[in-house]
């Protein structure tokens, strides 16, 4: 017990024997100075983490609310025609399914288009909307059944984007003159 005197070594002495205390009851532990420091950046690391975490979850639903606003304008540019092919999409394109498989539709509200033909050693090409190349219609893709409202040929192909080059043909039917 350094830093007493001999008298204060007395009393502390008497006053165990008498109530029965031990050293820590008589000199409690004093806080280190720096706890009080510690738990007041203990507490800012901890608000730090939540708002962390609160900015990863604000990026997120940012984001989130980004892409379905993306999709849903997407969505809105994608699924009209131009007004030229506006009516031929309600009259011809909405119902057209792909002939070699009649449960899916030739068109997305976009891909179709009334388009020119020519026939080189035997094959059928039609040109792009897109790209304004003659892209090869190959004979699966040919609807036999259906008639264009407007005596026109036509046909949907894929439109390009960045993974794909486009111009992949889905459906193509011959016009009345043709």
């Amino acid at each position: 017990m350094s830093g007493i005197s001999d008298r204060e070594e007395l009393r502390i002495s008497q006053l165990r024997s008498s109530e029965g205390l031990d050293e820590a009851e008589l000199y409690p532990a004093d806080p280190a100075p720096s706890s009080g420091l510690k738990r007041w950046l203990g507490r800012l690391m901890v608000a730090i983490g939540v708002l962390i975490a609160l900015s990863y979850l604000l990026s997120d639903f940012a984001l989130l609310r980004q892409a379905f606003s993306m999709e849903a304008h997407a969505e809105e540019v994608q699924h009209r025609h131009p007004p030229e092919d506006a009516q031929s999409h309600e009259q011809f394109y909405k119902n057209w399914t792909q002939p070699d498989n009649r449960e899916a539709s030739c068109c997305n509200l976009q891909d179709c288009f009334p388009t020119e033909i020519k026939v080189i050693e035997g094959k059928l090409f039609a040109k792009s909307k897109w790209t304004q190349r003659w892209v090869y219609i190959p004979p699966n893709k040919i609807d036999r059944e259906a008639r264009p409202y407007d005596g026109q040929n036509h046909a949907c192909m894929t439109l390009p984007n960045a993974e794909y080059p486009g111009d992949q043909p889905l459906c193509f039917a011959y016009g009345l003159g043709s």
